[in-house]
């Protein structure tokens, strides 16, 4: 995902779009059902095995924290999940 934009869509509505950048920093803008604001967060990233651990400044409360990756249509749709949350991720 190196210096490519992405689509995001989470179970909870919420929508958006980034970039990681070739740092390894996802830039990300977004909107959350409850708020159609649009609010902008950045996240270290990194990948540890099957999982990808982002280190958000707001999103979600701020903090880290890895979450498990499945591949939802090939090549073209990725989870990214923690118990019954999740958001895919899709490549632009």
């Amino acid at each position: 995902m190196t210096g490519k934009a992405f689509r995001i869509e989470c179970i909870d509505g919420t929508v958006g779009r980034g970039a990681v950048s070739t740092a390894g920093v996802a830039n990300v803008s977004y909107r959350r059902p409850s708020d159609q604001r649009e609010e902008h967060d950045n996240a270290v990233m990194r990948v540890k095995g099957v999982e990808i651990c982002l280190a958000w400044k707001q999103v979600g409360g701020g903090g880290g924290g890895g979450y498990p990756v499945s591949e939802e249509v090939a090549g073209s749709r990725f989870r990214l999940s923690t118990g019954p949350l999740w958001c895919d991720i899709s490549p632009k």
